[in-house]
């Protein structure tokens, strides 16, 4: 009897751990809007040498080489690509992100955190965007920051 409970704790325990260690499931998810983007002027760039599994954020580097000055916000955007498009990673269900627009001014440049175990949860080892659209007076332009999880 003590053998059958020991062989029932040891199986509980196992799909316990089997559950928590669950990874994106990236055969479910919805193809970008975005798809290959073009130069529009702005340029984002992951700083970080390395990132993993285990990191909690990375610091966003953005370069405007616009004449004017655009405005770009918080709201997180992560994609991944897989068989040669790029597909979106949603975020928390709890996930929340202050409503602010950042100033980034002609020819100039800024650095954001953004968090990534904050926003998203269980990434899988690939390769990644981080896509932010700015607005401009002369119109709106997307651009991104691709980096791989190690």
């Amino acid at each position: 009897m003590k053998k059958i409970i020991g062989v029932i704790v040891i199986m509980v325990f196992m799909l316990t751990m089997a559950a928590c260690a669950q990874k994106l499931d990236i055969d479910n998810l919805s193809l970008s809007e975005y798809g290959e983007l073009k130069d529009a002027g702005i340029v984002m760039r992951i700083t970080d040498k390395r990132v993993t599994t285990e990191t909690e954020s990375v610091m966003i580097e953005y370069i405007n080489n616009k004449d004017t000055e655009v405005l770009f916000g918080e709201e997180p955007h992560l994609e991944i690509m897989r068989k040669g498009k790029w597909y979106v990673v949603p975020a928390k269900e709890d996930a929340a992100w202050i409503d602010i627009a950042y100033m980034l001014p002609p020819n100039g440049s800024d650095k954001k955190e953004f968090a990534l175990k904050f926003y998203y949860e269980n990434l899988n080892l690939g390769h990644y965007r981080i896509v932010k659209t700015f607005f401009a007076d002369s119109g709106n332009v997307v651009a991104a920051a691709e980096f791989d999880i190690q």
